[in-house]
């Protein structure tokens, strides 16, 4: 009933919870930028349960990590597409709705945003979408 005490009391399943948030950080820490400029991150993440459970938790640390930097955080679907998690860099916080609502399922806010649905096909697209919105003018 209160989750604060459910926490200080350590109850086995707060411990089972946080062990398992432990190891699906440390899954995405591990990763490597699919591709990556001064001003851009990309990565992808795998069609499996710890990447969807850290996909949004992962794109604000990047974010916190390199605040100078916009990210997407691609995650596999079992259907060959991709989830989309987007943040633009904290120094400007503007892009990522823009970005996100050129694809059929994407929108959000300003400083993050994301497409429920992109199309395998349209990831290239997507891309250089991505490089376009937040290149230094």
């Amino acid at each position: 009933s209160n989750p604060l005490t459910f926490i200080a009391e350590g109850c086995a399943h707060f411990q089972k919870l946080e062990q398992g948030y432990q190891a699906d950080m440390a899954a995405a820490a591990g990763l490597r930028a699919e591709a990556a400029s001064p001003v851009t991150a990309l990565f992808v993440l795998p069609n499996a349960a710890w990447a969807r459970r850290v996909c949004g938790v992962y794109s604000n640390d990047l974010s916190n990590l390199h605040p100078d930097r916009a990210h997407a955080v691609l995650t596999e679907k079992s259907n060959g597409n991709y989830l989309v998690s987007v943040r633009a860099p904290l120094i400007r916080k503007t892009g990522a709705d823009a970005l996100c609502r050129q694809f059929a399922s994407g929108g959000g806010r300003a400083a993050a945003a994301g497409i429920n649905e992109l199309p395998a096909a349209d990831l290239q697209r997507f891309v250089a979408a991505f490089e376009r919105q937040f290149q230094i003018s």
